[in-house]
């Protein structure tokens, strides 16, 4: 059996303690570290390289990810350095993020690369970044392997704001501009959570134009929590009330049902 640390990161997303239930039961982790409330993200991530880890595996997640399947097995199987997780993602349909299973050389090999100063790629994704080059350092290469997650379903409209902010940042690229304006093709016009997060790509196109310094992208993302409350307060939207697990238990049924899940136009018709 090997040993498996979780390590949850939370900044008090609506999903969080019933994810956190969810992780502990479909992971059975033998040891469990919280970072609570942390950011930006650069910072948490600080602290996460902090903790001396034993296990032979840790696995890394969000509180935005809903684990509905168990892992152990595969857990127990995996020899891989590092397996990204295929998630169902409400706004993008099946995509590898929000769960990321790394062996221990991985991440203390994480942990002795220098923070790149003025990187844009490190700014936009600090874990990816320090993950990269760590994998490059150890000769290492990602896999990846699909599992039953839900990824940003049931989010606060606070943080669909900083989100999808974040996305538009990280969407300047020729190809992946196209990739999120067909995503955003494919949103119900009917949902809330839609219209937040076009809200938030137009608003930081706006703001954020091409060619900005990492350095003021940096303050930018630093300041998006305030940025989106005081948007929503515009907006006149009241903010979601606690998530219930019936929430939940409801689009796995619904999940359930699908009759191809590799099929992103029938994932995105969800739009609960």
């Amino acid at each position: 059996m090997k040993k498996v640390e979780l390590v949850f990161r939370t900044i008090g997303e609506r999903s969080s303690d019933i994810a956190l239930d969810f992780a502990i039961k479909n992971i059975n982790p033998f040891k469990i570290h919280v970072i609570e409330n942390i950011k930006p993200f650069a910072k948490a991530m600080e602290e996460i390289l902090k903790i001396d880890y034993e296990g032979d595996y840790i696995v890394f997640m969000d509180a935005d990810c809903i684990i509905m399947e168990n892992m152990q097995d595969f857990l127990n199987r995996n020899n891989h350095a590092y397996v990204d997780c295929f998630v169902m993602d409400k706004f993008r349909g099946i995509i590898h993020t929000g769960v990321h299973i790394t062996r221990r050389d991985v991440v203390e090999e994480m942990k002795r690369v220098p923070i790149p100063k003025e990187d844009l790629k490190f700014v936009l994704r600090p874990e990816s970044r320090l993950r990269n080059i760590a994998l490059e350092n150890l000769g290492e290469k990602k896999t990846f392997k699909r599992f039953r997650i839900f990824h940003d379903f049931f989010q606060y409209y606070r943080d669909i704001f900083v989100k999808y902010a974040i996305r538009e940042l990280r969407s300047r690229s020729k190809y992946k501009k196209q990739k999120l304006d067909f995503s955003m093709k494919n949103w119900n016009k009917n949902d809330l959570d839609y219209a937040i997060a076009k809200k938030a790509i137009k608003f930081t196109r706006e703001k954020i134009p091409l060619g900005t310094q990492s350095k003021q992208i940096a303050e930018y993302i630093g300041k998006l929590p305030i940025i989106a409350e005081q948007e929503l307060i515009k907006l006149n939207i009241r903010e979601k009330g606690p998530l219930a697990l019936q929430e939940v238990l409801d689009l796995r049924f619904l999940y359930n049902t699908l009759p191809n899940l590799n099929l992103e136009r029938k994932i995105f018709c969800i739009g609960l």
